[in-house]
């Protein structure tokens, strides 16, 4: 089953990263300037897209905006059949944009200077720009931890610095520009 799914995602990865993406405007909209172009997506083989590091594990819903870019998040995964179990905890996510034109940018959150961002809670693209909201803070407590799955005992290491919610604004060419720490007030469950 596993192999299967493998397999499908990574098919799946390699389709929706296509020059030839099939993204058309349908006719609903056109001609109506406050209605936005409703776009269709077809899959099909082809080679990959430029600047996409695909994985074979995604995150559904996809998110578009206006200008018919997909927004896909690419979750990092223990290769298939290395016998390692996953670390616990979500495992980190990689967003890719993937425009009309077939380049695909992914947005990196280690770009911001001075900050240590420990972890994705969610994002927002449109079409001037990209925002994250992320678990972040100024230092970085690196410690490890262990954990044990079955026979197999492995390790991970987090950041035990006190983390704050921030924002990260990025433009739509993967390029950070900004951070602000978060004017809510927000609380992370351990």
């Amino acid at each position: 089953m596993h192999k299967s799914v493998f397999a499908a995602m990574l098919g799946f990865a390699s389709m929706v990263a296509t020059p030839s993406l099939g993204q058309t405007p349908s006719k609903v909209g056109q001609g109506n300037p406050s209605v936005p172009p409703r776009y269709t997506i077809s899959f099909k083989r082809g080679d990959p897209a430029a600047g996409i590091v695909a994985t074979p594990a995604i995150v559904l819903q996809f998110e578009c905006t206006s200008d018919g870019t997909v927004f896909v998040s690419f979750a990092s995964v223990v290769p298939a059949n290395s016998g390692l179990p996953p670390p616990p905890g979500l495992p980190p996510m990689l967003l890719t944009s993937i425009p009309r034109s077939g380049n695909g940018r992914t947005f990196h959150l280690d770009q911001a200077p001075g900050l240590y961002t420990s972890e994705e809670i969610d994002h927002f693209a449109s079409d001037s720009g990209v925002l994250f909201l992320v678990k972040a803070s100024h230092e970085n407590k690196p410690e490890k931890r262990a954990y044990t799955v079955g026979k197999y005992h492995g390790e991970y290491t987090i950041n035990t610095a006190e983390q704050s919610p921030y924002i990260l604004i990025f433009n739509r060419e993967g390029e950070f520009k900004r951070p602000f720490q978060s004017p809510m007030t927000l609380r992370f469950a351990s």
